[in-house]
């Protein structure tokens, strides 16, 4: 354990945010322990196949327990909002945070760029990055630290950048103070994402049945779709970005200035008949440097197709 001044919170912050991080915080582990906020989600069957949800549950509601040496958490985030190509006219085929490049890889690499020029400065430094790659409450963390508040849709929100944000984390024996923030919850009595959501996938404020949500579905669900689960599809061929398009914060939000998550120029023309047809050559060419290789080949083929099969059946 290194102790430390706020000499270290300044660096850590400073550091970040010339990272071209927009937004972060840090949380003491002492004050890392978020109560069993899972246990009522899963016990209704929210997380549809996602298993994975179920472990790790002790690192979930203390996420200081995720290393032995952590005894600090930065929680930062990074603007991804950028304009899609004309010619979706805002019925993307992919989701915004997809068109460009992997946010994992990108993401972390500033976040390791950070940990590098720290332990410049502490040699003894111990840390870690994450980027959406283990289990960590992040939309938690980031709320606790004071980056935004958690809206209606389950996102997190910031009054200045919306929530197009892309979450990363530092977990490191730097014994830091916690800057808790509480951010106030601004979504009010607005109702726009819960109307908005073609499948009613916000089942109450905050809450996200994923057997519903289009994102799971064109995402992380595996094997043919049901009947009923075709029918929630419209035009989404990876992710959804319905409940974020419609939120009023997104309408002022502050656009992203990373080059990296601008739209690539391989999706600007593709039509949901050429994600149809996709060959396996012709995929393995577009998901390099794409999160598009998480639905795999199958998976964006099967959910083009049940699109296309929709419109036919008309």
């Amino acid at each position: 354990m290194i102790v430390m001044s706020n000499k270290a919170v300044e660096l850590s912050l400073e550091l970040l945010y010339k990272e071209g991080f927009a937004l972060a915080g840090i949380l003491h582990g002492n004050d890392c322990h978020f109560g069993d906020w899972l246990s009522s989600w899963l016990s209704k069957g929210y997380q549809a196949d996602m298993h994975w949800m179920k472990h790790h549950k002790s690192i979930r509601e203390n996420p200081s327990q995720i290393e032995s040496y952590c005894k600090s958490i930065i929680s930062a985030a990074i603007s991804y909002h950028t304009p899609p190509p004309q010619n979706w006219a805002e019925s993307n085929p992919i989701s915004n945070y997809a068109w460009g490049d992997d946010y994992h890889l990108v993401v972390k690499k500033k976040l390791n760029r950070v940990i590098d020029k720290l332990r410049e400065e502490y040699p003894k430094l111990e840390a870690r990055a994450f980027v959406d790659t283990a289990p960590l409450p992040e939309k938690l963390l980031a709320m606790r630290c004071g980056l935004g508040w958690i809206g209606k849709n389950g996102m997190l929100i910031n009054r200045r950048y919306g929530s197009y944000l892309f979450l990363g984390e530092i977990i490191t024996n730097l014994d830091l103070p916690s800057r808790i923030e509480t951010a106030k919850d601004y979504c009010g009595s607005c109702r726009k994402c819960i109307e908005a959501c073609p499948t009613k996938a916000i089942v109450a404020d905050g809450i996200i049945d994923s057997n519903r949500c289009i994102s799971y579905l064109t995402i992380e669900k595996r094997g043919d779709f049901t009947d009923s689960e075709q029918k929630l599809l419209k035009h989404q061929v990876f992710g959804c970005d319905i409940c974020q398009q419609v939120c009023p914060w997104n309408k002022k939000a502050v656009a992203g200035q990373s080059e990296s998550f601008r739209c690539a120029d391989k999706w600007q023309n593709l039509k949901i008949d050429d994600f149809a047809n996709l060959t396996r050559e012709q995929f393995n060419k577009l998901k390099i440097k794409s999160p598009l290789k998480r639905a795999k080949y199958e998976g964006i083929v099967r959910n083009a197709k049940a699109i296309v099969s929709k419109g036919k059946s008309k």
